[in-house]
């Protein structure tokens, strides 16, 4: 029989898969402002690469084997997400670098600095979780970049 507290468990673990995707959806956006922005364009090769990433990890996000928010869940399938996140995140750092955009760069390092430590610790040392308030001050700093 299922207790309150499964349920609330069971709710926060699809929450943390639900923001992986949109983290990951946050980037393709990203690429697109910057296309805008600077009504430029890279090799096509970076945005089959940024897409091909992301709907990577989209995938995995998607599999049970995750087994979000389980004290048992697989490490490996955690790099290997996470790993290609961070592809994408550097291929979107690239294309700000080209334009020479040191807010963004910088940005987008604070919020892989500070994102990948929790994804890999956080388990073992809970508070490490904190890392996730610079790394949403990041986010919104990007957004609040092109308004």
């Amino acid at each position: 029989m299922k207790t309150p507290d499964d349920t609330v468990k069971q709710r926060m673990n699809r929450g943390l898969q639900i923001s992986s995707i949109t983290m990951t959806v946050f980037y393709i956006l990203l690429y697109y402002i910057w296309q805008e922005t600077y009504a430029l364009s890279v090799s096509h090769w970076i945005l089959v690469l940024i897409w091909i990433t992301a709907i990577l990890r989209i995938v995995i996000c998607l599999l049970p084997k995750n087994q979000w928010g389980q004290p048992d869940a697989p490490m490996k399938l955690s790099l290997l997400r996470n790993g290609i996140f961070l592809i994408t995140g550097l291929l979107v750092v690239y294309v700000f670098a080209k334009v020479s955009n040191w807010y963004m760069v910088v940005s987008i390092l604070i919020s892989f600095g500070c994102y990948l430590p929790v994804t890999i610790e956080s388990h073992k040392h809970p508070m490490i979780g904190m890392l996730m308030v610079p790394k949403t001050c990041a986010y919104i700093a990007m957004l609040l970049y092109f308004l």
